[in-house]
């Protein structure tokens, strides 16, 4: 099943390749990445220093840490001698009790076809002021889904936030352990909505039209597909897909006239039918889609105590004022120990 896609403000053209999935992402150079290039930089200036410093040594007249003997040979001095015998009583000392350094942090990763985030920098920096402040933990989100599951297989510490849809596709699943599930509104599911123009009354009328969604192209599409059956498919090849931020602008484009239809979740439409009850009134109710589970977070399936410590963290997030700004930038109200049922259901062939 192939679609065309658009995507709003700019409207640039992500189409499917041979094998469905949308091309024309753009990849970030991630936090990560840009910190290793920092460190780089800052190591090379330190170099610099050091090299500065000893030829001030040398021009103030500073006796150099070794003199030489005469025969070309450098003999350590009484001060190299007290730093050889410091280095010594401290390898021993390491080889002997265990190191209490400091660990790299444990960091959330996160990707969501879902939605559309128009503001990472946001993101970022309201979940890292909620989780800093319980110890060593940060969160890197990303807008391309190879980048997060490239992360995904080559940092076993780390704890991975995606949607129920993505993490029933991922290979590795067999090393991940879920967790926690997303809730809003009491609820751990959510299904997605087919509504149209009222003059739209079937799906056979959505042949050639633009239909409004938010998250990737790939995501819309395979929703699609899980709503037209196969007598169906024929009307699903012509169909063009508009991408949004949020459900309730897809709606919107709807009533603006941008669209002809839009794929929306309940909570979307519930939000429309408060904000805007006239709009509400003027669209068709077309098609359901499948229930699909709430985001849910992953970890290593052998966690330590800093995972059980930060999953306790996660799991409190609703309740802070701090924590609730974060979690409704995602469109959710907090977290909840996922149940042996919910589990099953992700590993199963139907959502």
């Amino acid at each position: 099943m192939h679609y065309h896609s658009q995507k709003s403000a700019g409207l640039s053209l992500n189409v499917p390749n041979a094998n469905g999935i949308p091309q024309g992402f753009t990849t970030t150079t991630s936090v990560l990445d840009r910190q290793s290039i920092d460190s780089s930089i800052l190591d090379t200036a330190g170099r610099q220093d050091r090299t500065n410093m000893i030829g001030n040594r040398e021009k103030a007249g500073v006796e150099p840490i070794g003199t030489n003997d005469g025969r070309g040979l450098t003999r350590p001095n009484h001060l190299s001698r007290l730093h050889i015998g410091l280095l010594i009583g401290c390898v021993l000392l390491t080889s002997i009790f265990p190191r209490s350094g400091k660990c790299d942090p444990i960091t959330v990763y996160f990707y969501n076809p879902e939605n559309n985030i128009n503001n990472y920098s946001l993101l970022k920096s309201e979940f890292d002021a909620y989780l800093t402040k319980f110890g060593d933990y940060r969160f890197q989100p990303f807008s391309d889904r190879k980048t997060f599951e490239r992360f995904l297989a080559d940092d076993p510490d780390g704890l991975f936030l995606m949607s129920s849809w993505h993490y029933r596709q991922i290979s590795i699943r067999d090393r991940l352990n879920p967790v926690l599930i997303g809730v809003l509104q009491a609820r751990t599911t959510h299904k997605h909505l087919l509504y149209s123009h009222q003059n739209i009354k079937d799906v056979e009328s959505l042949r050639d039209k633009k239909i409004a969604a938010s998250g990737t192209p790939e995501f819309a599409a395979a929703l699609l597909e899980a709503i037209f059956d196969s007598s169906k498919s024929d009307v699903a090849s012509t169909i063009r897909i508009l991408t949004v931020p949020k459900d309730i602008d897809a709606l919107m484009a709807v009533g603006f006239g941008i669209a002809d239809a839009a794929l929306t979740s309940e909570n979307g439409i519930e939000k429309l039918a408060r904000l805007n009850p006239k709009q509400y009134r003027s669209l068709h109710h077309l098609a359901s889609g499948q229930e699909f589970l709430l985001p849910v977070i992953a970890m290593s399936a052998n966690p330590n105590d800093t995972h059980t410590a930060l999953i306790a963290v996660l799991t409190k997030m609703g309740a802070q004022p701090d924590g609730a700004r974060p979690l409704k930038l995602l469109g959710l109200e907090g977290w909840q120990e996922l149940q042996k049922s919910q589990k099953t259901r992700l590993t199963a062939r139907n959502p």
